[in-house]
This record gives structure tokens, sequence and C-alpha cells, in this order.
């Protein structure tokens, strides 16, 4: 494909904002929002997985389990109501065929053969009775699982082989959409744009943010978050530590922050931002998003004394890197 495919990766903290800025993005022709978060890059068992695996902690043993674990994720991924990830069908934003050809393809760049391998991991007490009473045979290793022999990466290598593998799913969408930007909002890209920056050639960075006091009260009412406030403060802190460490290493034009509540409130400069951040025309089409229906500052109501006492504690020297008061 040589028409320019620009990827842009909206990310935060969860509950932040990322998924209201991705449709509005999508109001623009030449602009497509991937409808679901992707994963493939940033979940557990995902492409960071597979690079400790392959470059920073390699042996025949990790490398076998992570490409074994990559592979099943995105078999996970692939296909709608089906595995782990029930809610994902990515196959059906670029086809079938492309995906199945896209996938072997990115794993046989690392896999060097497979085999039947009886090592410790791979066996359970009848593989071993089988092993030691028949030795190693054609009979014997039909019982054995698969396993694969992937050879060890630079990080160059590695970020050159991934980023291709990431940009070609990009183009694909576009092609399949007519669109010249895609988007794509998994929340946890904010913390791992490094990686993806490097990865991926032009690639930049949205991260919208949002009082972190009300993506807490967020997370409380989430079967993936903690009725405990306490817990969802140390996630949330963490993440925003780990991108304001991140941050200084990476270049402005390369990323940009925008205020969830300043969308809201003072929508054409903020957006204004983010047009002229991704080269973009201001669209008329963004004001048939309902924006109106949020909540801000719900930590006010939503929290008892004792709970908001925890939060100015916690966040005091959080807020102001956000612009917000304690």
């Amino acid at each position: 494909m040589s028409k320019f495919i620009q990827p842009i990766f909206v990310g935060g903290t969860g509950r932040s904002g990322t998924t209201i800025l991705s449709k509005l993005l999508n109001q623009v022709d030449s602009v497509y929002t991937i409808p679901q978060e992707i994963r493939f890059i940033t979940d557990p068992d995902g492409i960071l997985s597979l690079k400790h695996a392959l470059v920073s902690d390699w042996s025949k043993f990790n490398s076998d389990f992570a490409m074994e674990r990559f592979l099943k994720l995105m078999d996970h991924l692939k296909t709608r109501y089906n595995g782990r990830y029930p809610n994902h069908g990515l196959a059906k934003l670029v086809s079938d065929e492309f995906y199945e050809t896209w996938v072997r393809e990115f794993s046989h760049h690392f896999i060097g053969h497979t085999l039947k391998s009886g090592w410790a991991a791979r066996v359970n007490l009848m593989n071993k009775g089988l092993l030691k009473t028949f030795g190693k045979n054609a009979l014997t290793e039909s019982f054995l699982d698969e396993s694969y022999y992937c050879h060890p990466q630079s990080l160059d290598k590695f970020n050159e082989v991934s980023g291709q593998f990431i940009q070609s799913f990009f183009n694909q969408v576009a092609k399949l959409n007519n669109a010249e930007i895609i988007v794509e909002h998994t929340p946890s890209n904010l913390i791992h744009f490094d990686f993806i920056m490097d990865a991926v050639q032009h690639s930049k960075l949205i991260h919208i943010h949002r009082d972190p006091r009300d993506v807490i009260c967020s997370y409380k009412t989430k079967e993936w978050g903690s009725s405990e406030i306490q817990m969802n403060v140390h996630w949330i802190k963490d993440v925003l530590s780990q991108w304001q460490l991140k941050k200084k290493s990476i270049s402005t034009e390369r990323y940009l922050e925008i205020s969830f509540e300043r969308i809201i409130h003072s929508f054409e400069t903020e957006i204004d931002k983010v047009c002229n951040f991704l080269g973009i025309q201001y669209s008329e089409k963004f004001l048939e998003i309902e924006l109106k229906q949020h909540n801000i500052g719900r930590w006010e109501h939503d929290l008892d004394e004792k709970e908001k006492s925890i939060l100015k504690s916690e966040l005091k020297n959080t807020l102001p890197d956000y612009e917000y008061t304690n």
C-alpha cells in the first residue's frame, strides 16, 4: 500500500475519556477509529511480553512458552464470542484471510523450527512414563505437545519486525475504510508508548487525562476495579507516575496531552489542539457527539469523608501535575 497511513495511539488511565475522544476523531472523513481496543501490543502475552522473552530474557524455554501464549492470544482476539476476549473480533476489521497470514508471517520471523519436546514444563506423569519406558520415538512423540524454538533477537530487529506487523494491521484497516489516519485507543498505550514509538515509525500519542478522583470513583463501579478506594488510588498513581517518568525521554512532537474536563467545558479550544497535532481540519461533525452526560466532580458526592481524606493525602503530589486542585 503506497499511501502513507498515520498511526495515532490514544492512551490514559482508563475511564479518562479515551473512548469519547476516539469517537470524536472518527467524525473526520480521513480518520478511522478502530472500534475496539486491539490489545495485542500491551496486554499480557502480547508483543511486549514476547519482546522480553526474545530480547532481554531469552532462553529456549522462555521463548517457547512466550510464542505459544502469543499465538493463543491472537487466536482469542480473532473471533468475537470466542476465547478469553469474548467482545473482540479483530479479524472482522481486516478479513479472516489477512489475519491468518498476518499472524503466521510475524511468528515465522522468530520461530526457527517446531518440535515435539519432552522438557519439564511440557510433560506430565504419563508422558514421562512413556518416554522412560519406550524412549523417544514416533509413538511417544505423538503424546507430546509441540514446542517452538525461537532464535534470540536484538532489540532493533525485534522493534523492526514488530513495527511492520503493527503498521500492516493499521494499513489494512485504512485500506478497507478509505482512511489516512487510524486511531487506536487502548488506555495502556500511555505507559508503553516508549516501545510503540520506537517500533512504529511516525506514530503519535494523545494522552487524555481526567481528574484522578473521578477516575477512581469510576473504577469502583467496574468489575475489573476494586471496591476498596485505596487499591484504586495506587493503580492510578502508578500509571500517572510511570508516564511522568517516560515522557521525559519522548519528544513533545510525538505526544499531546489534553484534558477531559476542558473537552467538555472549552470544546473548541481543546479540540483545536488535537486537530493541529494531527494536521486535520476542524469538523462540524464533532458537534454530533453527545458530551454532556458525564460525571465531572462525581467524587465530591459519591465518596464519604474518609475516602475523600484518603484521596487528599494520596494525590497531593499527583493532582498539580495535571492542574487539578487538591
